[in-house]
């Protein structure tokens, strides 16, 4: 297959338009979003799709298909008895601010509460491949940990589910256990919205849709369940957190659905 040679990348800075031209090569590296949408801008993808927002097809190729995603549910949360997680009103203090610049100590030299990892083969794991399929990652805290000043926002929560689900362990000490699907089966895609690159591209991650995924998850998320709820864990008082999320409630916590 020929392909045109690419000589020129048109940007825009500061409302001014410019032309650049390449001597030897044009790299895109925009991002797994926008990579694909620059090229199909530039007619490099599927030729229907971008016949069908008037743009020329340079070469006819399936950019924007294969589209994956670590997938992760949100996270086991546990609360303990022992104040040992980072919560905003303990760890943002004048005294944990002075050792973090004076000394480089204290708290707020955390990994972003994010304190190990576990990888781990489940039984629906390709057994001919030397790998993991979950990864599970240990928070010494929990979303509602900063009063829902802005993990709240950070991951689009909702008033109600906030109020349900977070919002009463506020004042309570809480640690999470993350389940993420390393390599799921489920495949989305992107799509040009229109042919103005300024406008935000289609995208469907179709998160779950292999019926694998599902199963690998569940058990990821026994796994974590099964970690936080051992003995070193059990010496803090460990409790699993079983609030039922709205839109959940016709289904038992430990159920197979």
């Amino acid at each position: 297959m020929k392909f045109a040679l690419k000589v020129a990348v048109q940007f825009d800075r500061f409302s001014l338009s410019y032309l650049v031209y390449a001597r030897k090569e044009i790299i895109v590296s925009a991002g797994s979003i926008n990579s694909p949408q620059l090229l199909m801008l530039s007619g490099i993808g599927p030729a229907e799709h971008l016949s069908s927002l008037g743009i020329p097809t340079i070469a006819d190729l399936p950019v924007g298909e294969n589209l994956q995603d670590h997938i992760y549910p949100g996270g086991m949360h546990f609360s303990i008895n022992r104040p040992y997680t980072l919560t905003q009103p303990r760890v943002f203090t004048a005294t944990n601010l002075g050792k973090y610049f004076a000394q480089g100590k204290g708290p707020l030299t955390s990994l972003g509460a994010v304190e190990g990892l576990a990888f781990v083969r489940t039984k629906f794991a390709n057994i001919t491949l030397d790998f993991p399929d979950i990864e599970i990652h240990l928070v010494s805290a929990s979303i509602q940990a900063d009063g829902g000043r802005s993990m709240k926002q950070y991951n689009g929560l909702t008033e109600e589910l906030w109020k349900k689900v977070y919002y009463p362990y506020v004042p309570v000490d809480t640690f999470s256990l993350d389940p993420v699907l390393l390599h799921p089966k489920s495949r989305g895609y992107i799509r040009l919205r229109t042919a103005n690159p300024y406008d935000h591209p289609i995208i469907n991650p179709r998160y779950l849709t292999h019926p694998d995924d599902i199963l690998a998850m569940v058990e990821g998320m026994k796994i974590a369940i099964a970690v936080g709820l051992s003995a070193p864990y059990k010496v803090m008082g460990s409790r699993l957190i079983q609030t039922i999320y709205p839109g959940c409630e016709s289904y038992s916590f430990f159920g197979k659905k």
